[in-house]
């Protein structure tokens, strides 16, 4: 029995949640010239390796980002593939500076979402 909790709880930890990898692969889409694997994946945001993302985590992962980011523009800039990675991780920041933990993240995004879509509705009628 320990065996097998144990086994199930390194393939939990190994794998990320379906959730996380959905909203990479939604946010990712505003930026098609990025590859896929490209993307950052639940690994990268898993700073201390527990199988968990928590909110620090989601931050400290892209302020990290953002520092060397502005360290390669220093150094020299970014090719127009570099700028667009930059941008993305930029917004990604921006976005989640704001709130004080995922389901206000989550809340923003979702207005964020309906506006957008009202808009459309809007222009085609």
């Amino acid at each position: 029995l320990a065996r097998s909790l144990a086994r199930s709880l390194a393939v939990l930890i190994s794998q990320p949640p379906p959730q996380f990898s959905a909203y990479i692969r939604n946010y990712m889409k505003a930026y098609p010239h990025i590859p896929p694997e490209e993307y950052p994946t639940f690994e990268d945001f898993d700073m201390n390796r527990d199988g968990l993302v928590t909110f620090q985590e989601w931050q400290e992962y892209l302020y990290q980002q953002q520092l060397a980011e502005q360290q390669q523009q220093k150094a020299g800039g970014y090719d127009a593939r570099g700028q667009h990675q930059a941008t993305a991780a930029a917004n990604l920041y921006d976005q989640s500076s704001g709130a004080q933990n995922f389901q206000a993240l989550y809340d923003q995004l979702q207005g964020q979402l309906k506006q957008q879509q009202a808009q459309q509705q809007y222009r085609r009628s």
